[in-house]
């Protein structure tokens, strides 16, 4: 049961960042900023930032894959 809820939670990261960043996950973040012009740090500077709004909306940190 507890597995079951953790794959829920992960779930709706993955919906949460589809919806916010129109991307799946990290490594397309990343990759999308990369071709807008943004360094690779810098990508990964907005992944971190994404990660801290999922949390202030309520996301359990530990979710974030």
């Amino acid at each position: 049961m507890k597995q079951e809820k953790r794959l829920q939670q992960k779930l709706e990261f993955q919906v949460w960042l589809l919806r916010e960043t129109g991307c799946r996950n990290r490594r397309s973040y990343i990759a999308d900023r990369v071709d807008e012009g943004c360094t690779a740090a810098e990508a990964a500077e907005g992944w971190l930032e994404v990660c801290e709004e999922f949390v202030k909306a309520g996301g359990d940190p530990e979710d974030i894959p």
